[in-house]
């Protein structure tokens, strides 16, 4: 009765989980799992351009392929220069960056709404952003694009709630890949109780 949120990844069956258990508590989306889905929605979009466009995969020469790593950094954490260089590489590229360019522009847009979290953001300021983020994903043909746009439209309640209340299970995962990690390395130990203490050490 004291638990008044819950945060969880965007699982059907988690939420389904929580309402019921705990039918009074509030669902929180975790934010790092929504920019998860930015980045998957961008790697689809460039993947599949790419294997239209040339009929393979992508390669070493291709603009679109060697800023595969840029196009799924924060534009903030780009210098002027490299993120020019990248823009203009894919644009030279034609229709096909071109796609890719507005699922990138999608994926920061949604960054930059998922950035308001932790900042007591008025609700004029989460729904400008909002719309900023629906209507760029309006403008572009990719369905990987209207899918995610889907998604968000789904979870919104919680994806809201998120913005508002600054919750995240983040301490939660980091314990979940520490206790990954240990498992992996104390694999093969015959006994598994000493498995599980070095698990419990770690974490």
């Amino acid at each position: 009765d004291a638990i008044t949120h819950v945060t969880i990844d965007l699982s059907a069956s988690y939420a389904k989980a929580v309402r019921d258990a705990l039918p009074g508590a509030v669902i929180v989306a975790d934010r790092f799992h929504l920019a998860a889905l930015g980045n998957g929605m961008l790697t689809a979009v460039r993947q599949r351009v790419i294997r239209e466009t040339f009929g393979r995969r992508g390669r070493k020469a291709d603009p679109a392929w060697s800023a595969r790593r840029r196009l799924l950094t924060g534009r903030e954490r780009l210098r002027p220069e490299t993120y020019l260089r990248m823009r203009d590489g894919l644009i030279a590229t034609g229709e096909a960056g071109q796609h890719i360019l507005e699922a990138y522009d999608v994926k920061e847009a949604l960054r930059h709404l998922l950035a308001l979290a932790g900042t007591s953001p008025d609700r004029h300021d989460i729904h400008a952003r909002l719309d900023a983020f629906y209507q760029l994903a309006a403008h572009s043909d990719a369905p990987e694009v209207h899918r995610l746009a889907t998604t968000i439209e789904t979870w919104w309640p919680a994806i809201e709630a998120a913005l508002v209340t600054g919750y995240s299970n983040a301490r939660a995962e980091g314990y979940n890949r520490l206790a990954k990690h240990q498992g992996r390395n104390a694999f093969g130990f015959r006994n598994p109780v000493n498995q599980r203490r070095r698990i419990r050490w770690t974490c």
